[in-house]
């Protein structure tokens, strides 16, 4: 973006990004010739660090009308406190529950609607502070999805992956989303 941004701007005008966010819950058809018709609006509320595979790639986004939101739809609990903090076994067991591919899953007819897929793995890499790495095979769509432990709680939120090799990929510690969480609570209104 910035390389764009600076040849776009050699003339007279200015590039000026901007984004719309909108959900799809599980059990949901959606036609991608509908546009955003199928998707629920939302707004961004807090974002980590967006950029290449080593970043906090991550954010908090909110749906702008809690009636939009399914009866039956399950909100994983956030803990206060990162449940893998102090200790991460070696044989600490993952799963990513994600949606492989997106909605192109359904419209290969192999779903009669977007359905999570649940991919399981061990924690791989624990060398930085905020992000963990497991060997879960993901594919694109699966990014925002939950990685829970054997007790189902959340602790990390699946971000990236190493392109060259399936089943390696990366997650943002439920620490640095519980971080996000209390600026968004400081800052409220």
């Amino acid at each position: 973006m910035d390389i764009l941004d600076k040849i776009l701007n050699v003339g007279d005008f200015k590039v000026k990004v901007a984004n719309q966010v909108y959900v799809a819950f599980t059990g949901t058809r959606v036609h991608p010739e509908n546009g955003t018709k199928d998707f629920i609006p939302a707004s961004l509320r807090a974002s980590g660090s967006p950029g290449t595979v080593t970043e906090n790639d991550v954010a908090i986004i909110q749906i702008n009308k809690k009636t939009d939101i399914p009866e039956n739809a399950y909100i994983f609990p956030i803990a206060e406190k990162d449940p893998i903090d102090d200790n991460i076994p070696d044989d600490y067991e993952v799963t990513v529950l994600g949606y492989n591919a997106g909605f192109y899953m359904q419209d290969m007819n192999l779903q009669e609607a977007i359905k999570p897929q649940a991919q399981h793995g061990k924690i791989t890499n624990t060398s930085q502070e905020y992000r963990i790495g497991y060997d879960v095979p993901t594919f694109g769509g699966s990014s925002g999805s939950p990685v829970l432990n054997k007790q189902h709680q959340v602790v990390a939120v699946n971000n990236s992956s190493f392109s060259l090799e399936q089943g390696f990929n990366y997650g943002v510690r439920l620490k640095y989303l519980i971080e996000l969480i209390n600026k968004i609570q400081k800052t409220k209104n």
